[in-house]
């Protein structure tokens, strides 16, 4: 076996998530240009809202620069939800056992925090007044280093 090549069997569902997940962020980050090009980010009046909103809203009522933001939110959330469940299924192929676990303490901090996070900023109704929960954050810092001390 050569230097650059690994003997750990990674399943094929795997792979293809992997590939989802880039075509995905791809989508993100177009829409991220589309957000910035037309000026629309803070379109939406109740910032912020659930990445889903757009589901029970009206198509019809919305200005299409509330469409291109709520679009940006909703591929965001999208590709955390496939980069949650492509860790998973890379710490299930994890052959060491103290990285699988010290990863997986490591990743259930930084959902916590992330939970955390996200619950704050809800609360906060107005965009004006935001302000942002700096443990949240140093929590979430935190665990992702350990995740990538794990990795």
């Amino acid at each position: 076996m050569s230097a650059g090549t690994s003997d750990r069997l990674v399943p094929r569902w795997v792979h293809v998530w992997a590939i989802l997940t880039v075509i995905v962020t791809a989508c993100l980050l177009v829409l991220g240009g589309l957000v910035t090009t037309f000026r629309v980010g803070m379109a939406d009046p109740v910032w912020p809202t659930t990445p889903w909103f757009l589901f029970s809203t009206s198509w019809t009522e919305p200005r299409p620069g509330f469409l291109i933001e709520h679009a940006h939110r909703l591929a965001g959330f999208s590709v955390g939800g496939l980069t949650a469940i492509l860790v998973l299924g890379l710490w299930w192929t994890e052959p060491r056992a103290w990285s699988r676990w010290l990863g997986l303490l490591a990743l259930i901090g930084l959902l916590a925090n992330f939970g955390q996070f996200h619950r704050l900023l809800m609360e906060q109704v107005r965009a004006a007044e935001i302000v942002v929960p700096q443990t949240a954050v140093l929590g979430m810092l935190v665990s992702f280093l350990i995740v990538i001390v794990a990795a």
